[in-house]
């Protein structure tokens, strides 16, 4: 078998069966797009979470695992904001979820779904398109087994056309007739990108964590990536994105020919009608957050590894919502409490003593110091909507996932509230 343009090609003979004088096929021809997944959570009475659809394609699998057990939240937190949100739970909800109880506020487990492509990677125009939709009150969490390698882009032989070689794909571009911006008839270069596009719906009340491990782009590879996150009110989401330089060992330090990825979270606000004013029928959508990464040669000298200035892997933490409140405050005052430039240690001694230190001044003062022999660099910033946005980078990959193990281990509330199979790519 062997893929081509994400789908895959199996020299088998056809089973058919003979009726009268036609042959006919014994299975049905299948419409399913090549990398194609589904997955609906829902959530059944009381508060059990189910998959309502789970449904996936060659190259990409869907291997859902045990379900995290959530811990019921202590009786102080819990009767006061219970007895508030309860009288939203029947609006918010739709009239087939009469069932539910008045007071809800989360389910009683956490899935954890892991998204596997064959041989651990993409090939050359390999495309992943991803659409997650969870139903309010839910939860999940999206994890890998390993990095997700790019596998390199073939060349075209010197003497072979595009339109007749066995994975190329040749489009027709117009002028100021059509967005694409080219002369009718014109033809472009065989289309070898890598991609992975990443719709999530996130109904209310609802949570989801994105915990991969780094995309690992190999030499002469080219690659695209797309996250689009839609919160409705009151929903939260959590999302690691992180690339490694390559294979180092092979001297292929951010050899790609190019890496792209754009991260969007879009508020939805549901419309009621002006004149009957019935319940929401219609929503605007209203954009919160647009994260675009590009890395390519052109117009650096040096190329990739140059721009990146010794980094060995760079990436994106996005937070946002009620449920990553406590860990986006933990980053931001993290980073403000980093030394700065011109800092002055006024103790007479010299160093301050132990006696000086709490268990988090002691922890933030190793962390400091692994950071500056791991070649940590990190920024925390929360801007429009609401939205924490960490960058990160370090020196190596081992370093960059040491230094967010250490982050999101200290706060711990990842691991409260989602399980601990949210850090396992931090192990």
């Amino acid at each position: 078998a062997s893929r081509v343009k994400g789908s895959t090609t199996l020299r088998l003979n056809s089973l058919t069966a003979r009726t009268g004088h036609h042959m006919t096929p014994l299975f049905p021809p299948s419409f399913s797009s090549p990398g194609k997944g589904n997955i609906h959570l829902t959530l059944l009475p009381p508060a059990i979470p189910s998959f309502s659809t789970l449904s996936y394609t060659y190259p990409l699998k869907l291997l859902p695992s045990t379900p995290y057990v959530l811990s019921s939240p202590p009786e102080k937190e819990s009767q006061e904001p219970q007895l508030r949100l309860g009288q939203n739970v029947v609006a918010d909800l739709d009239a087939s979820s009469s069932s539910f109880p008045n007071v809800l506020t989360r389910p009683v487990s956490v899935p954890l779904v892991f998204v596997v492509t064959y041989g651990g990677g993409l090939l050359a125009g390999d495309c992943i398109d991803l659409n997650i939709r969870l139903d309010p009150y839910t939860r999940l969490t999206i994890a890998t087994q390993g990095s997700t390698k790019v596998f390199k882009t073939p060349t075209l032989p010197s003497n072979q056309e595009p339109e007749t070689h066995p994975i190329s794909e040749t489009r027709v571009i117009s002028n100021a007739n059509n967005p694409s911006g080219a002369r009718i008839g014109q033809t472009t270069a065989p289309d070898f990108t890598s991609r992975q596009d990443l719709r999530i719906r996130i109904g209310t009340g609802a949570g989801i964590w994105l915990g991969p491990d780094p995309i690992q782009p190999f030499a002469n590879s080219q690659y695209a990536q797309t996250q689009i996150f839609e919160v409705e009110k009151g929903a939260s989401m959590g999302a690691v994105d992180w690339v490694t330089e390559g294979r180092r060992a092979r001297n292929e330090s951010w050899a790609m020919d190019g890496w792209r990825g754009r991260n969007e979270i879009w508020g939805i606000i549901p419309v009621k009608a002006q004149k009957t004013g019935k319940e929401p029928t219609m929503e605007r959508r209203a954009l919160m957050v647009r994260d675009s990464v590009i890395l390519h040669p052109d117009g650096v000298k040096g190329g990739i590894k140059a721009l990146l200035a010794g980094a060995g892997v760079f990436g994106t933490l996005l937070l946002y919502g009620s449920i990553f409140a406590p860990l986006s405050e933990f980053f931001l005052s993290e980073f403000s409490s980093l030394p700065r430039i011109g800092g002055r240690n006024w103790n007479p001694d010299g160093q301050p003593t132990e006696e000086d230190f709490s268990a988090r001044q002691r922890w933030r003062t190793q962390r400091v110091e692994k950071e500056k022999a791991d070649g940590v660099l990190w920024t925390a910033a929360r801007v429009r909507g609401g939205v924490t946005i960490v960058k990160f980078s370090a020196a190596q990959v081992e370093g960059g996932r040491a230094w967010l193990g250490c982050m999101l281990r200290e706060e711990a509330s990842v691991s409260r509230e989602f399980g601990d199979g949210a850090l396992m790519f931090v192990r």
